[in-house]
């Protein structure tokens, strides 16, 4: 079993929940699988924020910028206090450490970037910030995730890389503590780079083609286009039944050009849209690593000795996929459960080394709302706990919760709260 802890602290985290396991949180005789409220609005308003568990310290360290509040907080499970860690900063205004923090025990040592190339170190022992110079590797990042291989002494940064040439990939960067020295681990196979830029080629190929069918459709009162406008767009499928790896899609594209040879431009567009799903199912299957994606942590597997992350948003759709680095191969694999939670971003992924597992918990959905500037997400509801057991590539669904109703007893609260659906500072997960 595994005891739920939640602190709950008003516009800290947004209701963040922190997960601990009962053997190391409290020796109290709670309920197991049950929430307790610990306290509520002692720590000040804050956002980018993030609750990092030092075991060996016995604490848990909240770090961010909060007014009229220290930068480093710390919370003691067992007396379930809070107390002053330090006030220092580690730059003038502050930095927002969310998925972003790692915690090294070797070191005694916090580790955040803060959307940016440079690393910043906060020493638990003398309470000093140490600032890294900028990195190169880090260059053209977004959206990073960090996390902490304890044993090997070694940090691990993933993160979308959006430069002109992208491939789709997330880059994975390795920052070796005791050297300082940082390294990426690019994929070496020209095959398979070779064999994925064809099929970004074709995609991108496709998403072109969709636009110009939307266009001649939308512009015409009769929604079909002038014979020269559908010729054109007869062209370019023609050119994209040429493409390298089009065969398998070569009746599909045939019979969207038939539409369109008919004057049937609406059926030619929703199949292009079809197509385009289906060129990018297959790209995803063919990806050697992780595709890129914002809001999806990353977390060091102790157990296993590998690093898991889960799920993420694509920013046109949500995904459920199951990744596993393991830095002593240099590689990413893609794990194959059986069971896995439904499509979801901006969760808290958390290890419990007690029983060898991963936590997942929580993230956000996509909305349906299309009033006029709604939101185009929402909390997941009913909230949920999964557990993921690397070796046997297994997920089990430990729990779920509905969220509270107006009127209704206070329950856990979704983490996760956003500052708008495109920022990068939001409320994230213990780590």
């Amino acid at each position: 079993m595994i005891n739920l802890t939640r602190v709950s602290m008003l516009l800290l985290l947004g209701g963040s929940i922190a997960l601990a396991e009962k053997a190391e949180a409290q020796p109290s005789a709670d309920a197991a699988n049950q929430w307790i409220k610990i306290d509520q609005g002692k720590t000040g308003a804050r956002s980018g924020s993030v609750l990092v568990h030092a075991a060996d310290l016995k604490q848990m360290l909240l770090v961010g910028t909060a007014k009229g509040a220290p930068f480093v907080q710390a919370f003691d499970p067992l007396a379930k206090t809070w107390s002053e860690f330090s006030a220092a900063l580690p730059t003038k205004n502050g930095i927002s450490p969310y998925y972003q923090t790692a915690y090294d025990p070797g070191t005694k040592t916090v580790y955040c970037l803060s959307g940016g190339p440079v690393l910043y170190a906060f020493n638990t022992a003398d309470k000093m910030w140490k600032t890294f110079p900028s990195t190169p590797e880090l260059d053209g990042l977004s959206w990073y995730a960090l996390s902490c291989d304890t044993a090997g002494k070694r940090l691990v940064v993933v993160g979308s890389d959006k430069k002109a040439d992208n491939l789709g990939w997330m880059r994975t960067v390795v920052f070796d503590i005791p050297s300082g020295k940082w390294q990426r681990l690019d994929v070496t196979d020209n095959r398979v780079v070779k064999e994925h830029q064809e099929l970004v080629t074709a995609k991108e190929a496709m998403i072109d083609l969709i636009g110009h069918i939307r266009s001649v459709w939308y512009r015409d009162p009769k929604g079909i286009g002038s014979n020269t406008e559908l010729a054109a767009l007869g062209a370019r499928c023609a050119a994209l039944k040429k493409l390298p790896r089009m065969d398998k899609f070569a009746a599909d594209i045939d019979g969207l050009a038939g539409s369109l040879d008919t004057k049937n431009t609406l059926d030619a567009l929703k199949a292009a849209r079809v197509l385009q799903r289906q060129f990018e199912e297959v790209a995803e299957a063919q990806y050697p690593v992780p595709c890129s994606r914002r809001n999806s942590p990353l977390v060091y597997d102790s157990k296993s000795k590998v690093f898991v992350l889960f799920g993420g948003d694509h920013e046109d759709y949500l995904m459920n996929d199951t990744w596993v680095l393991d830095l002593e191969t240099k590689g990413w694999r893609r794990a194959k459960p059986g069971l896995s939670p439904s499509p979801r971003a901006g969760h808290a992924l958390v290890e419990l080394p007690g029983c060898g597992k991963v936590a997942l918990y929580e993230g956000y959905i996509q909305s349906n709302n299309t009033d006029y500037a709604a939101t185009p997400y929402r909390p997941l509801d009913p909230l949920q706990l999964w557990l993921y057991d690397t070796a046997a590539e297994r997920w089990d669904l430990a729990g779920n919760w509905p969220l509270p109703g107006k009127g209704e007893p206070a329950g856990p609260t979704p983490v996760g709260h956003f500052e708008g659906y495109a920022r990068e500072r939001f409320s994230p997960e213990l780590r």
